[in-house]
């Protein structure tokens, strides 16, 4: 018998993924979870977009490799803007050399990370274990 997936409360997330292709399936993904979404497809876009809706944001879920401003970045600015917002950073990426020291200054803003061969369980568990821890 399989578990039923995690599922949201309509909480908003902030998608930044700039393939469209998985930009469509991740958004797919997390509205059949009932999560609502606000994709976007670069990390400069992806900061316009979380001023416009801070109050409301409950999780970013990016990609490390995304245009005009990195995951990596993106997820710098965005701790030094929330310090509690929960921050997921997708990637497809090894930990070998030269990759490594942009994983690793990604993870120290990062909440947490997942490889993009995750599965849609996994990652709406973790998604939901995110949100839920950063309730104060």
């Amino acid at each position: 018998r399989r578990e039923p997936l995690a599922r949201g409360a309509g909480e908003l997330v902030l998608l930044i993924e700039d393939d469209p292709p998985l930009r469509g399936v991740l958004s797919e993904v997390l509205r059949s979870a009932g999560y609502r979404v606000e994709a976007c497809a670069d990390g400069v876009d992806g900061i316009v977009k979380y001023n416009a809706h801070a109050a409301e944001i409950a999780l970013v879920l990016t990609d490390i490799n995304v245009p005009h401003l990195s995951g990596a970045v993106l997820s710098h600015t965005l701790r030094k803007l929330n310090r509690r917002l929960p921050i997921l950073i997708l990637s497809a990426l090894s930990d070998d050399p030269p990759v490594e020291n942009e994983l690793a200054y990604a993870k120290e803003a990062a909440t947490a990370y997942a490889h993009k061969s995750i599965t849609p369980e996994l990652l709406l568990e973790k998604i939901r274990a995110l949100i839920t821890a950063a309730v104060p």
